[in-house]
């Protein structure tokens, strides 16, 4: 699941109801929180992955041009 399928189902989650009955049965979600923290999960496993991702290019310019 991309990052932005995460976010938008914790968006929509937010945003509605927590369960809702209908004659065809009931659906209850899990609380924001705890999908939340999901969320936080699988983006540090990912990170975790590709332990050169924290490594940047940087050019230091000394002087008064930047």
């Amino acid at each position: 699941m991309s990052d932005t399928a995460v976010e938008t189902a914790i968006a929509e989650s937010a945003v509605g109801p927590k369960s809702v009955t209908t004659p065809d049965g009931t659906v209850t979600q899990h609380p924001l929180p705890e999908q939340i923290e999901a969320d936080r999960y699988l983006k540090n496993r990912a990170a975790a992955a590709d332990p050169f991702a924290c490594l940047r290019k940087r050019t230091v310019a000394f002087g008064g041009d930047v």
